[in-house]
């Protein structure tokens, strides 16, 4: 696994060996960034979106929100709560680009990592990607986007996984727009509607099970209806 994607990320070794050290030294800055954050008490979820509630009239809250975003990314810690305070503080639309536009950025970065880092990252999700590594080397792109449709498969381990794969970049990044897009919406609006008085959390919770398995419904229609065009063409 590790060789396949490792020859499959590097290109000539000068420029193997730049990507290495640009990736090296921009994991030593998350992590210091991270560890920062940790002993100012930010770094635990419910601390930061206490934070940002706080922070969300400044100009650079956006840049902050993509910036703790992508530290959860990297270090595996769930974004819901950072995606449902999006929806809070600025609006189910507004919130919901930028958090589209923060979990494709965020999960970039981990995916550079594994690209470059394959070795080092493997043994750290040995048994949690293996059974969806070789779907992602064969049908990476087709793959990718359902799993990001339906959440079946924790959303920041399959950030890693892909790079471990060699998924191509312009297969990664599509997949993972397009993919998160429903998902996202979803949740910033049910947010914004539960903080405006509008549904009541449990209303809330039942319509996230409704949407989810009609999202989940839509995504296996296409995938039987595309399966059966692929058969009559070939």
């Amino acid at each position: 696994m590790t060789e396949q994607a490792v020859s499959g990320s590097h290109g000539t070794r000068p420029g193997g060996r730049r990507k290495t050290v640009g990736v090296i030294i921009g994991a030593v800055i998350l992590i210091g960034v991270a560890l920062t954050l940790y002993r100012l008490g930010y770094i635990d979820p419910e601390a930061t979106t206490a934070w940002l509630r706080e922070a969300s009239g400044s100009w650079w809250a956006p840049l902050a929100f993509i910036g703790l975003y992508t530290i959860f990314n990297v270090f595996l810690i769930p974004a819901t709560l950072l995606t449902l305070t999006a929806g809070v503080i600025w609006g189910w639309l507004v919130g919901g680009l930028w958090v589209l536009a923060a979990s494709t950025i965020a999960s970039f970065v981990p995916y550079l990592i594994a690209r470059n880092g394959a070795g080092w990252i493997e043994s750290i999700l040995k048994g949690r990607a293996n059974d969806i590594h070789e779907k992602l080397q064969n049908e990476g792109f087709t793959t990718l986007l359902l799993l990001r449709l339906i959440p079946i498969f924790p959303y920041n381990v399959l950030n890693y996984a892909s790079g471990l794969a060699g998924l191509r970049v312009r297969d990664y990044v599509l997949a993972t727009f397009i993919g998160t897009i429903p998902g996202i919406f979803i949740f910033t609006y049910l947010a914004d509607s539960i903080s405006q008085g509008l549904v009541s959390p449990g209303e809330a919770f039942v319509k996230i099970l409704i949407a989810g398995a009609l999202l989940g419904g839509l995504v296996l229609v296409t995938r039987f209806f595309s399966a059966k065009v692929k058969k009559r063409v070939e």
